[in-house]
């Protein structure tokens, strides 16, 4: 393909593991979009516009294409009343079918082979979990964001930027360690292990001990390079 630029190459792919949800998913949106009119059809919405609306709207939230059914009112020419029709374009809807799990990379390193480049673009995945983790309010939420200064906004993504690459990196070093555990699975580990002060009789000073630490999170302490050492977390000893 030749584009500005250099020279790109376009392999395509499909994956039956990737159709199957696909085509499940869709064949439970069809019935929706079918309820979801005539329910307000029967509500008294017979406007044309009004119909068309919700439909549009409907097609909208479910991520569907509005050219896949057609929706219209039909006059009966006997006793002048509209009827609502809601029916499949089947030919529309074979093409869009067609399309699941097939995906076409683009990508501009000419010298690799096909499969290397499938592979490498296996690993979105983590892009698209970075980008489901900037919405998620427990770990890194970007919004709400209570800033009205350029120079607060830019400060607040870009912390929440690292915490996402401080999230990445705790997943290789488990992963080196041999965990097979995401850093949602290990924050929420540690965060059941408690601390407490405890006063000894005759003694002024209190004494910080841990709990006992489960295996998971003796693994994940270790993988991290410390071991529980007089009470707290200590870097572990060469």
């Amino acid at each position: 393909m030749d584009q500005q630029g250099p020279t790109r190459d376009i392999p395509a792919c499909a994956s039956l593991r990737a159709f199957a949800p696909r085509r499940h998913r869709f064949s439970g949106n069809s019935p929706v979009v079918g309820l979801n009119i005539f329910d307000h059809y029967e509500r008294g919405q017979k406007w044309k516009q009004k119909v068309l609306k919700n439909y549009l709207e409907c097609c909208q939230r479910l991520h569907l294409p509005d050219d896949l059914y057609e929706v219209m009112l039909e006059e009966n020419k006997k006793d002048k009343k509209s009827a609502l029709v809601f029916r499949k374009d089947y030919y529309r809807t074979g093409r869009y079918i067609e399309r699941f799990g097939k995906n076409i990379l683009i990508t501009d390193h000419k010298d690799w082979p096909t499969d290397e480049i499938v592979r490498a673009s296996l690993d979105r995945y983590i892009v698209e979990k970075a980008f489901r983790q900037s919405k998620d309010d427990d770990l890194v939420g970007i919004m709400p964001l209570h800033h009205w200064t350029d120079g607060k906004i830019r400060c607040h993504i870009f912390t929440c930027i690292v915490s996402l690459a401080y999230l990445r990196l705790l997943e290789i070093r488990l992963r080196r360690a041999g965990l097979m555990i995401t850093s949602r699975q290990a924050i929420e580990e540690m965060q059941k292990l408690h601390s407490c002060l405890c006063w000894a009789d005759g003694r002024s000073n209190p004494k910080r001990m841990l709990e006992e630490l489960t295996p998971l999170q003796a693994q994940i302490i270790a993988a991290l390079g410390s071991e529980p050492a007089g009470g707290v977390l200590q870097k572990k000893k060469s």
